[in-house]
């Protein structure tokens, strides 16, 4: 499957999720929709496709696989041969019938670095956007490498306790934000701003739990893995609609 079509059931699929997010929002678990775009992002990423009888690329398919090749035309060259050799045996046998057979040359020199103009715009586009992504991880490294660790509360401690992980969560503080937030994925950590009340216990457990969950479904890994896709698919305007829906 190539990257155009990839891109096109990725896009129609994603689409369709929107459709049914918007109909079924309240109806449907946030299971079933996050596994919804699970599947969309793994028809973004994985150049895989299923046999089916009815196929939106079906007709594309057969367009791009003509009856044409080296054997069917060393072949044809063959009959053409044998027919004028019973039309006409006196020239054949005048003249001794030959032709250079055609075989596969692979092209060497200049040629061979020959690049459509759609792909070097594809790469370009996709360095750009990875650019443009690890300046935005960068400078979110930068501005919370200075949290500290918030420890001393008896509340958090008894919270850690009961909110087990995989991996030990660290809970920290940090100045530079405005909005609880969980980052890391080999060392998960829950960064609270800095003016966040920590008296406040239904607030606090409200926060903690909402981001545990994040760090528990692996959102951070989805989130890297949806940039990935984007990167490679810059040029499909429907994954905006992914960023707008909260998808991850």
């Amino acid at each position: 499957m190539s990257l155009i079509q990839m891109s096109i059931a990725a896009g129609l699929l994603i689409i369709c999720i929107v459709f049914i997010r918007a109909v079924a929002l309240n109806r449907l678990p946030k299971t079933a929709l996050l596994m919804l775009w699970g599947v969309a992002l793994f028809r973004l990423l994985l150049p895989v496709s299923t046999p089916a009888r009815f196929s939106l690329f079906a007709g594309f398919r057969r367009g791009l696989t003509p009856a044409t090749g080296i054997a069917p035309l060393a072949s044809s060259i063959d009959h053409v041969h044998e027919v004028a050799n019973q039309a006409f045996p006196s020239i054949t046998r005048a003249e001794t019938w030959s032709y250079i057979p055609i075989t596969p040359s692979i092209t060497q020199g200049p040629q061979a670095l020959n690049i459509p103009t759609a792909t070097i715009v594809w790469l370009a586009g996709m360095i750009a956007f990875f650019i443009f992504f690890a300046a935005i991880y960068m400078i979110n490294y930068r501005r919370l490498r200075f949290a500290t660790l918030l420890s001393g509360n008896d509340y958090i401690d008894k919270w850690l306790t009961q909110h087990r992980h995989i991996l030990p969560i660290t809970i920290m503080q940090s100045d530079r934000i405005t909005t609880p937030l969980a980052v890391g994925l080999l060392k998960p950590r829950i960064i609270l701003p800095k003016g966040l009340s920590l008296d406040d216990k239904q607030l606090l457990s409200h926060i903690l739990t909402h981001e545990y969950y994040h760090i528990k479904r692996l959102d951070s890994l989805w989130k890297a893995l949806l940039v990935c896709g984007v990167c490679i698919h810059w040029f499909n305007p429907t994954l905006i609609m992914i960023y707008g829906n909260d998808a991850i």
